[in-house]
């Protein structure tokens, strides 16, 4: 391809197959690449290891309603005042959100079913779930689980997706993953739950482990592929952190603690060397730094005194935890040059897409 193999330092992708066979092949001519397995893309995969088989059926034929009758969005919008559920095959947990505000408008969604005039097929399907109690209980603790348990999911995916200086939070993102799920804060379910039971206490403790029941294959899904498929890249940012000015004297940093650092490939054992040596300053000129600083900014500031470790930064900057960046690239391609631009020059197709992605 006529890049210098010094020059790729990182390759963030889904994990595919054909991705992970592109990757063994790309190590072998770019030698100092670093492997990150789509961070985002196995998030939002967490979501659909969840085991709600009845709250699967309600919400495909709740998502089929609104996309197939119009009649259905229009009755919708006139009985709630809200826009229509809107689903996107493509999009992030676009089927958690959809849960999420029907979560929230459970019983205009009851009343909505009492006309028999919206799309009959779907809205048949869901008025057998609502009508058998055994199902519609279910329905009701795996919906709460599912809002109360992915919510924080949500937030990581889209929180890593981003295009700044993500190297820094990334680590801290999915450790509140395990935080979150070993704290067990789930107010919906402990709401429905004690609503359903009606006071009986061994109901409700029954409601409480079917709802745990629900989450457990999603919970194993997130922890093995966090703690084995991608615990290199986690390695990867969790010595990164060392490169956040407002942190890193809280991680009382020893020379030894910046050996962590030849997780990257990109640094030789010289580059390490030189780190170490230049640590004190780095921890006395990084004394009392504010969390509300711009990091990129601070390390442009402080360049000439701590040239080493600035000069190291500018390559732990390029490190990402999700190919979303890359993604939208391939977006702005396709929406700006259609088959008919194909021979449109290349430095215009480049400076085109530069212009509209550092606009956005």
């Amino acid at each position: 391809m006529g890049i210098s193999s010094d020059l790729v330092i990182g390759a963030m992708h889904d994990r595919a197959s054909v991705n992970q066979v592109a990757m063994r092949t790309a190590k072998v001519i770019y030698q100092n690449i670093l492997d990150i397995g789509c961070f985002s893309h196995t998030l939002d995969r967490v979501g659909e290891n969840m085991k709600t088989p009845i709250l699967d059926e309600f919400s495909k034929a709740w998502i089929g309603m609104f996309t197939r009758s119009p009649k259905t969005r229009e009755r919708w919008k006139s009985l709630t005042g809200l826009p229509p559920p809107s689903y996107s095959v493509t999009r992030w947990w676009s089927r958690y959100e959809v849960l999420a505000k029907l979560m929230v408008t459970f019983g205009d969604a009851t009343t909505l079913l009492e006309d028999e005039d919206i799309s009959p097929a779907n809205a048949a399907k869901l008025r057998a779930i609502l009508d058998d109690p055994a199902k519609k209980r279910k329905l009701k603790i795996e919906l709460a689980a599912t809002v109360d348990c992915m919510e924080p999911f949500v937030k990581a995916t889209y929180n890593l997706e981003g295009d700044g200086f993500l190297a820094l939070e990334t680590y801290e993102s999915v450790n509140a993953l395990y935080i979150a799920i070993l704290s067990k804060h789930w107010p919906n379910v402990a709401a429905m739950t004690k609503k359903e039971a009606n006071g009986n206490s061994i109901h409700e403790k029954q409601l409480l482990d079917y709802a745990d029941t629900c989450l457990k294959p999603a919970y194993e899904y997130f922890k093995l592929k966090f703690d084995q498929d991608l615990k290199p890249a986690m390695n990867a940012f969790k010595a990164a952190r060392l490169f956040s000015p407002s942190k890193v004297n809280s991680m009382h940093p020893t020379p030894s603690d910046i050996n962590d650092l030849s997780v990257f490939p990109f640094f030789p054992s010289s580059v390490i060397e030189e780190l170490k040596k230049e640590l004190p300053n780095y921890l006395s000129v990084a004394e009392d730094v504010s969390s509300a600083i711009d990091p990129v900014a601070w390390w442009r500031d402080h360049e000439y005194r701590l040239p080493n470790w600035a000069r190291a930064c500018k390559y732990i900057t390029l490190i990402q935890p999700s190919s979303a960046a890359a993604e939208r690239v391939f977006s702005l391609l396709s929406n700006s040059f259609k088959d008919n631009q194909e021979r449109a020059l290349e430095d215009y197709v480049s400076a085109s897409v530069m212009l509209q992605y550092n606009s956005r």
